[in-house]
């Protein structure tokens, strides 16, 4: 998917107009799927609004789970491994491990990859429910109609 079509759905869902276009960038060089990239359009927008100071962790007191989460996708420790120390930032390096991320969740729940993936993200595995996610599926509905 290229990354105009993917800054089309990034506008689709109010992202920033300052930081779509290499949030934009950095999706379509990781992302495989269509699917895979409106996914992490709405994580992205669900968790962190695309904001330049959470993608450089730059967190109010309360944000970014109390400081232990960094990045865009607000991703913790384990996900990043030997990069962790590398995200704030980093929007690429955001970017590539939220995408494997995503492959690794939506693929967890052949049922319903899209909200089963936000579900396994939250530590809820496939059939429980995420508080929010008719906020999430709405986003990803949405960013996918925008192309």
């Amino acid at each position: 998917m290229t990354a105009a079509a993917i800054l089309v759905a990034l506008l689709a869902v109010g992202a920033p107009r300052s930081t779509a276009p290499r949030v934009a960038d950095a999706i379509a060089k990781y992302a495989r799927s269509p699917d895979e990239a409106f996914f992490l359009v709405a994580w992205g927008r669900r968790e962190s609004d695309f904001e330049q100071r959470i993608i450089d962790h730059h967190c109010r007191r309360w944000e970014c789970d109390r400081g232990r989460a960094i990045g865009a996708w607000q991703m913790w420790p384990g996900a990043a491994g030997k990069d962790w120390a590398r995200l704030p930032g980093d929007l690429d390096l955001q970017a590539k491990h939220a995408a494997s991320m995503a492959r690794w969740a939506m693929h967890a729940c052949p049922g319903d990859s899209v909200r089963g993936g936000f579900r396994v993200l939250a530590g809820l595995g496939c059939d429980r429910p995420l508080i929010d996610e008719n906020v999430r599926i709405s986003l990803f509905e949405k960013a996918r109609a925008a192309r």
